[in-house]
């Protein structure tokens, strides 16, 4: 799910546009006189071209925000029909290989690039291993601590 604080005064543009993505579901709310709330609800093959052009959209309006957020579980009752057609497209993209979008991509390296023990650890046996090669004068040792 996709929401994005939009300014009234450039509103009816990104409306129009948004909504000529393939949506699943989509929300308008008025959340105060400068700003709406449009909450999408997309699927994840379509939700990175919808967040290209609203980062895009966002660069050059002030006061646009855009938020991401990951859904568990989506209820929609539909007629048999489209129960049968979503079950044969479902059956398709399993098949598909998954692939992450770049947000999820930025949000997984920034959770996993702090610093550890693990890390610290072999810095500080590094830096004994280089100290050990400058003791003896061996460029060899410091160089293969690195």
């Amino acid at each position: 799910m996709i929401e994005a604080y939009v300014p009234s005064h450039c509103f009816a543009a990104i409306d129009r546009k948004v909504q000529s993505f393939d949506l699943v579901s989509y929300w308008i709310t008025k959340e105060n006189e400068q700003q709406k709330l449009m909450r999408i609800l997309v699927k994840t093959e379509n939700a990175e071209e919808i967040l290209n052009y609203l980062e895009s959209v966002t660069n050059r309006t002030e006061g646009f925000e855009v938020m991401l957020f990951s859904v568990e579980s989506y209820m929609n009752r539909k007629q048999e029909s489209q129960d049968k057609r979503d079950q044969q497209r479902a059956e398709k993209e399993a098949i598909k290989i998954q692939r992450a979008s770049r947000h999820e991509l930025y949000e997984e390296i920034g959770a996993k690039s702090g610093l550890d023990v693990a890390y610290l650890t072999f810095a500080l046996l590094a830096a004994i291993v280089v100290m050990i090669g400058l003791l003896k004068n061996s460029a060899a040792i410091a160089l293969a601590a690195w």
